[in-house]
């Protein structure tokens, strides 16, 4: 009996043991299971506000997001900025590159970083293809003018390693003239995110965040001033030379000039000979 009361306690021992080691292990041996980085802190911020005209498709992939800009900050105070290539559904760095394909409501985004440093950060804004983030898992939408339908928040696959992933929703978006940003707030221009722990080079992060697109207006002309040309001082037409300056004698001022001297000289002579 004390023997089989043993081998229950040892078996389980053993097994606290191996699930302890599991819980604390996870993170390292799996990346993106367990706990650390895979739970990421998500914020918002409304300070950045974003109009758009309409809604058009929901269910897009990275065939469809041509021009989001990303861009990639390094742990070498470095940073580069890509624009989105639809054809190969990535946006393609110096030995990095952000990859998607396939509906983004459930398939993922994978950032790959080959860079021979880490990276830090990664900013995504769709102003520039007409992306938008929804980050609502149901179907109610930014406004009563919002028919946004299901939508993803961010959500950690693979974690790469990374110990912290602090997530920002930046640039809210307002359909048609309604502004409703709040802690509940569905459409979003941008996303950021910040690594603690940089993603190391070698290292691959994958993510879920499901977009759309969406119509923004164009942005303003801006018509340039017409050039003011230069006053005009003297010449055909002109108004003469500006006040304080000396216009150099034309010839036939001096000759009339000369002509005078020459003239009292002469009366001068005369007369003395007339006298003598």
């Amino acid at each position: 009996m004390q023997s089989f009361l043993n081998f229950q306690i040892r078996k389980w021992l053993s097994l606290g043991i191996f699930i302890v080691a599991a819980v604390f292990l996870s993170p390292t041996i799996f990346p993106g299971s367990g706990w650390g980085a895979s739970t990421p802190n998500i914020t918002r911020d409304h300070q950045m506000t974003q109009q758009a005209l309409s809604l058009g498709l929901l269910d897009i992939s990275g065939a469809d997001m041509g021009n989001l800009l990303v861009t990639a900050l390094f742990n070498n105070n470095t940073q580069e900025a890509i624009s989105w290539d639809a054809s190969l559904q990535r946006a393609t760095g110096s030995n990095w590159a952000l990859a998607q394909s396939g509906d983004t409501k459930s398939n993922p985004w994978t950032l790959f970083n080959n860079s021979g440093v880490g990276v830090i950060s990664l900013l995504l804004d769709g102003v520039p293809g007409n992306v938008v983030f929804d980050v609502i898992p149901d179907n109610k939408g930014s406004t009563v003018n919002d028919p946004s339908g299901f939508g993803t928040p961010f959500t950690i696959l693979n974690d790469g390693g990374v110990q912290q992933v602090d997530a920002k929703y930046w640039k809210p978006v307002g359909m048609n003239g309604v502004n409703q940003f709040s802690s509940t707030h569905d459409l979003y221009a941008g996303l950021g995110l910040d690594f603690t722990g940089p993603l190391a080079s070698g290292s691959n992060f994958s993510f879920l965040i499901d977009t759309d697109l969406v119509t923004y207006p164009a942005p303003p002309i801006v018509i340039p001033p017409p050039l003011v040309e230069p006053p005009d001082n003297g010449g055909d037409g002109g108004q003469g030379p500006p006040p304080g300056t000396n216009p150099i004698p034309e010839p036939q001022t001096i000759l009339l000039f000369g002509s005078g001297l020459l003239g009292l000289f002469a009366a001068k002579r005369f007369k003395k000979s007339f006298q003598a």
